[in-house]
């Protein structure tokens, strides 16, 4: 029968022998390593529990099971296997053999209780395999257990920090188990030996970092950069972290402020052990989006690559690759492009960039960030990419060489944006073909062009992209358009890339107005909901106030800011402007035709300033319902509209009148109200309802009349359409 045989570098516990503790430094690093084996059912019981959180299971069946979706529970506390520090032993535990974990904080000695679950269904007497409690009964699992048979409801003992509990015989009943004054939780088992390296490798890294304003705006902090790079090569043994596993406090460390130390040590103690191989410490990026490199060397006994960097600045966030096999199908691979995944430490609980330490007690998992200021319509544009070329001796020759020039950012208006000749220069390629590739944040291949001046990167709508020169050999498979770089094969190496950036401003909608002040010596300004503003972007946002003719006449911070009682009589407009760096040409006295950059002007909103005898307040108001049809006009039976299904609102004036028109607006009636008119009369055809609003003085109200020759102070609403249809 093969065994797997796991170590932890975790705390460690109290019960470890003297030999195993002096050959391992513990951290919280987790190594596995596997030999094989084979699942079949089998029973598992809890067999020892030790202080400090600590318990050993056993196998007491015939074949291996693998128990790393199991779940341990000391109510409320419910904890997976495979997230607990793993002292020895191996959750592929097989047939007789036994494993000791800890889970920090998880039980007492002095009163608890330990429950064995094959899944989380924490109620079922199903998932319930193991049980037992001590100090006192009762406790929250117990008749669970009991229901089930596997517990008797009696209490054990309670023990010291320097004593266990020891199962005799099945353990079902509080009897079974003994004190025992002298644990040894992992007895003698030692670390298995290092693997043997049969060929080796060196490779450049490069870290292309994406982040910036234009691809990450909300809240994009004016000090961005990546920490320096930390990682090791290893066996498929070990985990410098894991997704839903809790950091250990290096990798705190440098996820919260960035510092290699202790982080070092622990990739240190994992070197010791045989189970990793070069440590992997280089620059960081001062300012981002920028370029740093560092080389390693690389054996096919430790072909895994693991690194990271913190975005900084951030609580405890960071990038980084995990487990990238660079020897694969007995070849080292010539050339790798991989994203950089986004991940929390779960150490800090600050939710933006710049937030103030909020400890995260107790101290939570590893996790993918999905939300925060990195996500921009539900995803996180990347960050950025590595790129791992071999550069031995046994390497592929391609080289993609150093490309000088840029960032480029353009200004997506309906006019060609392409890079200018010269702008861009290729040194140090070498290769047999060459091609210039441009690619999105994520390494997607967008465009294969002759030159870089080719594209028209106006076409391509706002965004980010990247151009690259690539280098590479016959027989290069994968370069194609709607590919990913990261799929290409053969022997290739990409350049350092050219960020291009495509702005696209929009001004916005605005909702509100049109507004009339009286020039009367009383301030006149735009009330705080008199204009909404919608769908506006870019990265600098300005009010502008301007003549008829276009003129700057203000730049307010905001449109309630302007008094426009001040101004005097006349007609100005208010409109929002969207703009990028380099705008010229904003100030008052010049005009809107003069603006240079890139900019959008939103709608504009009118503001009509009169003299107070010219002053007209009335409004018709807005009428909802209808239209209405009426098909038996003729029958000698009453056609009327419903009472209430016309409503009126916001209508202003000293007087008020409905009117019913014909289609060229001559008055056929000025009823009391809509439902007054008796349409079976009217013969057939269409007609209007409206309602008049006006001021004293109005000429020209008279059935027979037209209602656009009325003169006065008035105002009509929308009207309501009725169609007499004869009746058949």
């Amino acid at each position: 029968m093969k065994s797997n045989y796991f170590v932890s570098l975790g705390r460690p516990g109290n019960f470890m022998p003297q030999r195993f503790q002096q050959s391992i430094s513990f951290f919280a690093i987790t190594l596995l390593i596997t030999f094989g084996y084979s699942t079949a059912k089998a029973q598992v019981v809890i067999s020892e529990v030790f202080a400090d959180g600590v318990f050993e299971l056993r196998n007491t069946g015939n074949s291996t099971v693998d128990i790393s979706s199991y779940w341990i529970c000391d109510f409320p506390d419910y904890r997976r296997l495979n997230q607990l520090e793993l002292q020895c032993g191996s959750l592929n535990l097989a047939a007789g053999e036994e494993v000791v974990l800890r889970g920090e904080g998880l039980h007492e000695p002095n009163d608890s209780e330990l429950g064995l679950y094959t899944t989380n269904s924490f109620g079922s007497s199903d998932a319930i395999v193991a049980y037992l409690e001590w100090g006192s009964s009762g406790h929250a699992r117990a008749d669970l257990a009991r229901g089930k048979g596997i517990w008797d409801g009696n209490a054990v003992a309670a023990f010291t920090n320097t004593q266990s509990l020891q199962i005799g015989g099945d353990g079902f009943a509080a009897a079974d188990w003994t004190n025992n004054a002298s644990p040894n939780a992992c007895g003698d088992v030692a670390p298995p030996p290092p693997p043997t390296a049969t060929s080796s490798a060196r490779y450049r890294v490069t870290f292309d970092a994406a982040w910036s304003s234009a691809t990450h705006p909300t809240d994009f902090p004016s000090n961005a950069h990546f920490s320096g790079l930390i990682g090791l090569t290893h066996t498929a043994n070990v985990a410098l972290f894991e997704l839903g596993g809790t950091a250990s406090p290096g990798l705190i460390n440098m996820a919260e402020t960035g510092g290699k130390s202790p982080l070092d040590a622990e990739i240190r103690t994992v070197i010791n052990t045989g189970q990793g191989q070069t440590l992997i410490s280089g620059g960081g990026i001062g300012t981002s989006p920028g370029t740093v490199s560092v080389e390693f060397d690389i054996d096919d006994a430790h072909p895994l690559v693991t690194l990271t960097s913190m975005i900084a600045p951030s609580p405890d966030w960071f990038v980084g690759v995990r487990d990238l096999n660079l020897f694969e199908n007995g070849a080292w691979a010539n050339s790798k492009v991989v994203e950089v995944a986004n991940y929390d430490a779960g150490s800090d609980s600050g939710a933006n960039f710049t937030s103030g330490n909020q400890p995260t007690n107790p101290q939570g998992t590893i996790t993918m960030i999905t939300d925060g200021p990195l996500v921009i319509n539900g995803v996180i544009p990347s960050m950025g990419t590595l790129t791992f070329t071999r550069i031995d001796a046994g390497a592929c020759d391609a080289t993609g060489g150093t490309l000088t020039g840029g960032p480029f950012t353009f200004c997506v208006d309906g006019e060609a944006d392409n890079i200018p000749a010269g702008a861009i220069t290729l040194s140090g390629n070498e290769g047999a073909n060459n091609q210039w590739v441009v690619t999105d944040e994520a390494g997607m291949i967008l465009g294969l062009p002759g030159s870089f001046t080719g594209p028209n990167f106006d076409g391509a709508g706002p965004g980010v992209c990247f151009v690259w020169n690539l280098a590479y050999e016959d027989g290069l498979t994968g370069l194609a358009a709607g590919n990913n770089v990261s799929q290409l094969e053969g022997c290739f190496n990409l350049s350092n890339s050219v960020q291009v950036t495509r702005n696209q401003p929009a001004g916005g909608t605005l909702v509100g107005g049109p507004f009339t002040f009286c020039v009367d010596g009383t301030a006149d300004n735009i009330p705080a909901n008199g204009i909404s503003l919608m769908g506006n972007t870019g990265g600098n946002s300005q009010w502008v106030v301007t003549d008829e003719a276009g003129m700057i006449l203000g730049l307010p911070g905001s449109f309630t800011g302007p008094n426009f009682d001040a101004a005097g009589v006349g007609v100005c407009f208010v409109w929002h402007l969207s703009y990028e760096d380099g705008l010229a040409g904003l100030a008052a006295g010049n005009n809107v035709s003069q603006l240079a950059g890139c900019y959008n002007l939103s709608n504009s909103v009118q503001v009509t300033r009169q003299e107070c005898g010219d002053m007209c307040n009335a409004n018709g108001g807005t009428l909802t319902g209808g239209p209405f049809t009426f098909n038996s006009i003729g029958d000698g039976v009453a056609d009327n509209i419903a009472a209430g299904s016309i409503t009126l609102a916001n209508s202003t004036g000293q007087n008020s009148q409905w009117v019913v028109t014909d289609e060229q607006g001559i008055i056929l009636g000025l009823p009391p109200m809509p439902s007054a008119v008796n349409f079976d009369g009217a013969g057939a055809g269409t007609c209007l309802i409206w309602h008049l609003s006006f001021e004293d003085g109005l000429q020209g109200a008279a059935v027979g009349m037209n209602a656009n020759d009325l003169q006065g102070c008035y105002s009509l609403s929308n009207s309501i359409q009725v169609i007499r249809n004869n009746a058949s």
